[in-house]
């Protein structure tokens, strides 16, 4: 797992455009009260990257594709800097790679499980039967 928890406006992220699709990459945004989780993901002609996300604290809320200008970008890293550039609060963003990786990142965050996250992103993962 990567964990990129700077200002990546003035430092470029070790990521690809390929992640999107071939692993799971999130966005962890504390907002004070309130926390979200974001993944990514290419819509479905694939011309923009977009954010998906839920307020971590609230059990079983479907994720909500945002229609703003800082959750869609046509690349995933100018994704990420619009997210930093129009929210001014904390961002950490994650590429995972496993299931397990992903179980340990959830309990770190003291997210609660979502049951409609976790069908959306589980094909991500061939282990995906674990979780």
């Amino acid at each position: 797992m990567k964990t990129i928890d700077y200002d990546v406006r003035y430092r470029v992220p070790p990521v690809l455009e390929s992640d999107v699709t071939k692993h799971l990459v999130l966005c962890h945004t504390d907002f004070g009260s309130v926390q979200m989780l974001y993944y990514a993901f290419r819509e479905l002609h694939g011309t923009r990257v977009l954010f998906r996300g839920y307020p971590t604290g609230v059990p079983n809320v479907i994720p909500t594709t945002f229609n703003t200008p800082w959750d869609s970008a046509p690349t995933l890293i100018q994704l990420m800097i619009n997210k930093i550039s129009m929210q001014n609060d904390i961002h950490t963003f994650y590429e995972v790679y496993t299931m397990k990786e992903l179980k340990d990142l959830l309990k770190s965050l003291n997210v609660t499980e979502n049951r409609y996250f976790i069908n959306e992103i589980k094909r991500k993962f061939p282990d995906w039967s674990e979780f």
